[in-house]
């Protein structure tokens, strides 16, 4: 027995050691392996309905400086001289996670004109979630009365929705999905109250100071195939692509304790990828930057904002701004501002659209829509 297990293990490993050898081969059968490159794809879907949502109580950042004054004795720390932020709203506590995403949903549901018996997918997006299992979406699948439905979450910082929006359109263009539900809810005043306890006990506010720019909101966005329904916002094209190297530049360690972040390094990172990624996706869409007519950028920061326009030789006027009201509300920032956006009546038919994003990890997304 011992001579045949022997025999096995010799004849594995000469097997392993001739197919490792062919794969770093440069053999047509197993060619030589390049550096894997995100590809940009062609989108499939329309947005029928999309939806903000944020609550009533505004705190200022003049408020919160003044609170860890007193607190922590700590100077002025100019948040909204730094960011860009003024305010940004604040929910009841009261208010769950599921609560908050249900009235985005029901405003993007009832621009769609769309029944909640006609969804057959429903995404959740958020950094925030009511539980850690099960799935937010399966809540909301519950709010909305659905049977047999698929629900799922998606978690990836502040690119949960570009993701969901993402996986919904590959779902519709494979023909599993033909009215899909992406929604996304954040309670970033959570990582706030965290980040300003931190820092009244003695901690540094360097690494805790992206925490006092978060807010509070909801946005949802209810999506069919392109082909569906003119008229309405589609999906031109996308591409997302991560870099893991710079995975410890925004970290949550656990739920419920404070987000640590190197937002300088962060946001310096994700605009070295800017100009590539924007490149790719306006080739694909067959624009060029002087067709966009409107920039919709993750609100991380106002500088981050306009660098990003400069980078692409892009008028910062064309940019899209919600966070000096609203804060960064993470995953929910780049619907929330394309829906006030649209909203305003800044684009019309005919419009183009550039959506940029960006989260921790390093994730980056780009979508160009065509309304």
């Amino acid at each position: 027995m011992i001579n045949l297990i022997n025999y096995i293990d010799s004849e594995v490993n000469k097997r392993y050691e001739c197919c490792m050898a062919l794969i770093h081969s440069s053999s047509p059968i197993f060619p030589r392996m390049v550096r894997t490159q995100a590809l940009p794809f062609v989108g499939a879907s329309r947005i029928l309905g999309i939806a903000g949502w944020v609550p009533d109580q505004v705190v200022s950042s003049s408020e919160l400086e003044r609170k860890l004054s007193e607190s922590a004795g700590l100077p002025k720390l100019s948040i909204e001289s730094r960011t860009g932020v003024r305010e940004r709203r604040v929910r009841d506590p009261s208010m769950g996670i599921t609560d908050m995403a249900m009235q985005a949903v029901n405003q993007a549901m009832e621009r769609a004109w769309v029944a909640p018996q006609e969804v057959d997918l429903v995404i959740y997006a958020g950094v925030s979630r009511e539980h850690t299992e099960p799935a937010t979406a399966t809540l909301i699948h519950e709010r909305l009365g659905l049977s047999g439905a698929a629900a799922f979450d998606v978690s990836d910082a502040c690119l949960g929705f570009i993701d969901a929006w993402c996986i919904a359109d590959a779902m519709i263009a494979s023909g599993r999905s033909r009215v899909a539900l992406i929604v996304s809810a954040e309670a970033g005043s959570v990582y706030t109250q965290a980040a300003m306890h931190e820092m009244s006990t003695g901690a540094a506010p360097k690494e805790h100071f992206a925490s006092l720019t978060l807010g509070d909101g909801a946005a949802a966005a209810v999506l069919v195939a392109r082909d569906r329904t003119p008229g309405s916002v589609g999906l031109t094209a996308g591409i997302r692509e991560s870099h893991g190297e710079h995975n410890r530049l925004c970290v949550i360690p656990k739920d419920g304790e404070p987000m640590r972040t190197k937002p300088n390094a962060l946001i310096e990172a994700a605009l070295s990828r800017f100009a590539p990624l924007a490149k790719q996706v306006l080739d694909k869409s067959g624009w060029s930057v002087s067709d966009v007519d409107l920039a919709v950028s993750h609100q991380a920061s106002l500088d981050s904002i306009y660098k990003g326009c400069e980078i692409l030789g892009l008028d910062s006027s064309k940019a899209a701004v919600s966070m000096d009201r609203f804060g960064n509300m993470a995953s929910v920032s780049v619907p929330f501002t394309l829906a006030e956006a649209i909203d305003q009546g800044r684009v019309g038919p005919g419009s183009k659209i550039l959506i940029a994003g960006f989260g921790s990890g390093l994730g980056m997304g780009m979508l160009t829509l065509q309304l």
